[in-house]
């Protein structure tokens, strides 16, 4: 059974991204599940479609974290199927009971090692400080592709917990939207949300801050083969 419900600030992890992973559904942003603990450790959750995806830790005397499948038509109480598994016991990073970045295996011997998982960490003490360095305007320019110029406006949409700019030309639409890690922040332009044309220079995150716009200073490249030379400039409005 689900243990009281505990505050974010408590665990320090309110969101876990997963990423790099090649089976259907489990790359995304996982949410603490109403606060609630499992097992004495955080649950959290993914919807796709019909499918809740869960990372949880197993309730027993090794206490290895997996995500699993959660059928919760049948009222069970922690998912019922296996994905993957972590290959550390009793993790913990800082004292805290969080998933492991690394060390992720498949359950299935028909997956490769290459499709395994990564988890991020998004706490909402970041995100809302990344949200309060956040700007209206983003100005780019100097893009081989005449197109991708112009005035990228700030929208209420986020991606990973960061705000993300947009422009339209005719039925195109460009964004500019942030990735990272625990060490490093990375914008990058996409082509009607999917193709990636061009990435900024990944930034060290000082004091795990995220930023909520690119700096001004930032050097960008070219995705070779999406993008078209030279790389754009890219300023706060």
């Amino acid at each position: 059974m689900m243990s009281s419900a505990v505050t974010p600030s408590s665990i320090h992890v309110d969101q876990v991204v997963v990423k790099g992973c090649a089976a259907s559904g489990i790359s995304g942003i996982y949410k603490q599940e109403n606060g609630s603990l499992y097992e004495g450790a955080p649950l959290f959750t993914r919807q796709v479609g019909s499918t809740t995806f869960a990372i949880y830790r197993v309730p027993s005397n090794q206490r290895y974290w997996y995500i699993g499948r959660w059928n919760r038509s049948t009222n069970s109480e922690f998912p019922s199927s296996r994905l993957f598994k972590s290959n550390l016991y009793n993790y913990r990073r800082d004292g805290r009971l969080i998933p492991p970045e690394d060390g992720w295996a498949s359950c299935s011997k028909q997956r490769s090692s290459q499709q395994v998982p990564k988890c991020h960490f998004l706490s909402k003490a970041a995100a809302s400080s990344a949200a309060d360095t956040a700007v209206n305007e983003l100005i780019v320019s100097g893009c081989g592709l005449p197109m991708a110029n112009g005035t990228y406006k700030r929208t209420n949409q986020r991606c990973n917990g960061l705000p993300k700019y947009t422009k339209t030309a005719g039925q195109i639409t460009f964004t500019i939207s942030s990735v990272f890690n625990d060490k490093y922040q990375q914008w990058k332009l996409y082509q009607n949300g999917a193709n990636i044309i061009y990435k900024s220079n990944a930034n060290h995150r000082v004091e795990g801050k995220l930023d909520g716009a690119p700096f001004d200073n930032s050097t960008w490249s070219v995705n070779e083969g999406k993008g078209v030379h030279p790389p754009p400039q890219v300023k706060r409005g």
